[in-house]
């Protein structure tokens, strides 16, 4: 981005979209465990996180890389940004972060365990 250093931290806080490596979640490698592969990681993501498609997929970058899966048109979001991205654990198969315009990166659930999102509301001033 072309903007000065002190608009950085209030652009970052406010877009989904300007996660750096250090926001990016790490696994942990497991001596003895081998990690899970892309089916299982897919059949984790679509099984909390059953709305949208699946539009993109990255694999592990490494021992400590997570397998990244990126769901559109999520009905639940907002019809200008409806993508949700979710990484896996590539050795246990958990959800260490999800990202969408509704989260901005903290893992939500609800109580069946499905991923959930909302805008904040607004009033009748608007923004």
């Amino acid at each position: 981005m072309n903007l000065p250093n002190q608009f950085m931290a209030l652009i970052k806080q406010l877009s989904p979209g300007t996660q750096g490596f250090m926001d990016s979640p790490h696994s942990l490698p497991a001596p003895c465990k081998k990690p899970i592969g892309l089916a299982q990681a897919l059949s984790i993501v679509q099984s909390r996180c059953p709305e949208g498609r699946i539009d993109w997929l990255n694999f592990p970058d490494g021992d400590t890389g997570v397998y990244r899966i990126s769901l559109i048109n999520v009905p639940e979001l907002s019809r200008f940004w409806s993508e949700r991205q979710v990484s896996v654990d590539q050795y246990n198969g958990a959800i260490l972060k999800v990202q969408d315009p509704g989260t901005r990166s903290t893992p939500l659930s609800n109580d069946n365990g499905h991923c959930t999102a909302a805008w904040p509301s607004v009033g009748p001033g608007g923004f």
